[in-house]
């Protein structure tokens, strides 16, 4: 039995390296999801087994290190900081787009606990180290070659893999930068240590094909603390220092070149380049802002914030409109700290500050006060705080996914596997095999198929259920596929009642649906809103959405209703008041709609759209002379064109002459639009032109000769008055 879970144990432990290649095409958010069930599920089976074993073996037994303490006390904090957060199911359970929330840092907590407790020699960690170097040099060949093929496609240079996204690429990089010198001076062979040297070199060529300036700025900083940290403290290793302090001078020389040809065109011409050079506070501004927005949130909620995955509520509440050129829904800060201090307010970020804290303690600090402490050598303390550093650097302006907690979990385990003391209490605890295996055994069964079925089960179905919706051929069938996805009960109830809406609007503009199904499908997705936001109260995106069905249905007191209550919860977002002022407008509201599209635009008079905005409610409003004091130049002139808006307000309003301008800007930008051209002339002869509509058939006609058939027949319908 023991070999049995020994086996289970350490082959869970050594595969969750691989779960970055994983990518679950018939799941939704397929680059999360897949890698996120996989590690849950490798997780709970590999807990179950040393549970069971460490009952058999106390040497397998949970060890005491200030790590695991800060580790239970983030648990039991966001715990209660989570059931008393703005809405604690999507703070336990998050969502598709991202799977952390608190089930995440549960599981981070049983793979740390579990590698720190049976990965107890250096030749089991120089083995993991190797199987996941050997993971993330496979997975860059592929990439890069992935990215070469692409290339000439005019892909984004910014390499991704299998990880979805290239700043997860990036710190996945980082981490395995620092591993790789890490076994270099593990390693007591010369060609082994110039290997791991080359490798960790290959890795930083894979992080700058990232493009990701917080990595590589981590990654510098990093290694100056090493470099230093050697220079210091590694008096008995003469070499080890001349190395820290070529690398301290090599890294120096590189920095003050790149920043004296930052605006060469060697540097401008090369992408990679380029964006690093942009490195800047002005880069830097949008982050900037919303980290004041945090503030504000954490200055409401101090001591345990608002709960794990629920910085939308404050982004909504305090949104500033100067980022009225960024996404609309905010769900992370953008920033380790504050993220954790909106997650779980000062308690919640303490704990997990003391996470790194006592890791840098350990693995940097002690050794220096306590002579005989010979956990690590001198430049495995120096990588360790290097990595350390880097990583909360890089995450001072990112945050963090599956993939880097995964490795901060690793690296954690790894300290505490090194310093961590037995507890005489459970090392003395004696179970009697046959306890352990009729009592105990069937207990832990259960718990984990239980486990195993309700944490994962439910989510995998719903994912392949949204899939399979989106992929069916008819809209009974796509609706009935939501229903089901629904039906699984899983976290993911929101993205599927989002989906079902974006579905709907296609259904409400298709033409080969009758009205009664339209109906039809308008209610029962309303229905399902609906209990979105009584299971979610206080969320403006789903007011948001109740208001896009609406619209999309025709049914303006219902979108007005819903997007006041959309106002109520995020009242300086533009786009918000956007679509309150053209629901007013389509309930004929002009006035109202004007003034709401003056507050829109005065939030932020940078704000070019919110210009156009108030320069179409102007036109419905009929003041021409607040048109003409927004339409300035030329430029404002051509953004009003290309509005589709623009054209309709024009021409509801009887402004003919505009409407006519921006017709015939749009032809001369889209020569080739024969419907442009025919939609044009056809307005001239509704209101009297018919002369002028001729004329602009008959030279579409020069342009389009092979449909002239179809345009003669046009204009003799304008010639006998039949249009």
């Amino acid at each position: 039995m023991q070999d049995i879970l020994k086996w289970t144990v350490y082959t869970g432990v050594f595969a969750v390296p691989f779960v970055v290649f994983l990518v679950a095409d018939s799941l939704f958010f397929p680059y999360i999801t897949g890698k996120n069930f996989t590690f849950r599920i490798i997780v709970e089976i590999v807990f179950a087994a040393w549970l069971l074993l460490a009952l058999y073996d106390p040497r397998y037994r949970p060890r005491f290190s200030w790590t695991a303490v800060a580790f239970i006390g983030l648990l039991i904090v966001m715990f209660f900081a989570n059931i008393l957060g703005e809405y604690p199911l999507k703070s336990f359970w998050s969502n598709f787009e991202r799977m952390e929330g608190y089930v995440t840092l549960v599981h981070l907590f049983m793979y740390f606990i579990v590698m720190g407790s049976v990965m107890n020699s250096k030749l089991l960690w120089d083995r993991f180290f190797n199987v996941t170097l050997i993971a993330a040099a496979t997975l860059s060949f592929y990439t890069l070659a992935q990215s070469f093929g692409a290339s000439a496609e005019g892909a984004n240079w910014r390499i991704e893999g299998t990880l979805g996204n290239s700043t997860y690429m990036a710190i996945y990089m980082l981490f395995h930068v620092f591993i790789a010198a890490l076994m270099a001076f593990r390693t007591s062979s010369r060609k082994l240590r110039y290997a791991y040297s080359a490798l960790a070199v290959f890795f930083v060529l894979v992080l700058i094909q990232t493009g990701t300036r917080g990595a590589m700025l981590g990654l510098v900083g990093g290694t100056v603390l090493s470099a230093i940290y050697i220079a210091l403290f590694a008096r008995e290793y003469p070499l080890y220092r001349k190395i820290a302090a070529g690398v301290l001078v090599s890294l120096a020389l590189l920095v003050g070149a790149f920043i004296a040809a930052r605006d060469s065109s060697f540097v401008q011409n090369d992408p990679r380049l380029a964006r690093m050079s942009e490195i800047n506070l002005d880069a830097g501004s949008t982050r900037f802002t919303i980290w004041s927005v945090a503030l504000e949130g954490v200055k409401e909620r101090p001591i345990l914030g608002w709960g794990q995955d629920n910085f939308n509520y404050v982004f909504n509440a305090k949104y500033d409109p100067s980022l009225y050129a960024q996404e609309a829904w905010f769900d992370r800060v953008h920033n380790i700290v504050l993220d954790w201090l909106i997650a779980g307010g000062i308690v919640g970020a303490f704990f997990y500050f003391s996470l790194i804290g006592t890791a840098v303690f350990y693995a940097a600090v002690r050794p220096i006060f306590k002579r005989n402490d010979e956990a690590f050598p001198v430049a495995e303390r120096a990588l360790l705080l290097g990595l350390l550093a880097a990583y909360v650097f890089h995450n001072l302006f990112v945050f963090d996914n599956l993939i880097s907690y995964m490795f901060f979990a690793v690296m954690l385990a790894y300290i505490h596997s090194s310093v961590g003391t037995n507890i005489p209490a459970l090392v003395s605890l004696k179970i009697s095999e046959s306890t352990t295996e009729k009592v105990v055994l069937p207990i832990v069964l259960i718990v984990a198929a239980g486990t195993l079925y309700f944490v994962n089960v439910p989510g995998i179905l719903a994912g392949k259920g949204i899939i399979n919706a989106l992929m069916a051929p008819t809209a009974d069938e796509r609706f009935s596929l939501f229903d089901r996805a629904i039906e699984r009960d899983s976290f993911a109830n929101q993205e599927i009642r989002e989906q079902m809406t974006l579905q709907a609007l296609n259904v409400f503009r298709s033409t080969s649906v009758n009205e009664n199904e339209k109906g039809r499908i308008y209610n029962h997705v309303h229905e399902e809103l609906q209990k979105q936001a009584e299971e979610k109260p206080g969320d403006a995106r789903v007011y948001t959405f109740l208001a896009m069905l609406h619209r999309g249905a025709n049914n303006t007191e219902a979108v007005l209703e819903n997007i006041v209550m959309a106002r109520a919860l995020s009242p300086k977002k533009q786009s918000i008041i956007y679509e309150e002022a053209f629901a007013r407008i389509e309930a004929e509201q002009f006035e109202v709609a004007l003034s709401l599209l003056k507050e829109a635009y005065e939030l932020d008079r940078s704000n070019e759209q919110a210009r156009i905005m108030y320069a179409i409610g102007a036109l419905y409003a009929k003041d021409q002379e607040l048109i003409e004091e927004l339409i300035d130049n030329e430029e404002r002139f051509v953004a009003l064109a290309r509005t589709d808006l623009a054209l309709e307000a024009a021409y509801f309003t009887g402004a003919y002459e505009l409407a006519e301008e921006i017709f015939q800007f749009r032809i001369n930008e889209n020569p080739d639009n024969v419907q442009l051209q025919i939609s044009f002339s056809a307005m001239l002869n509704e209101i009297g032109e018919s002369q002028k509509a001729i004329e602009v058939i008959e030279k579409a006609i020069d342009v389009h000769p092979q449909f002239e058939e179809q345009l003669r027949a046009f204009i003799e319908e304008i010639r006998k008055g039949s249009l």
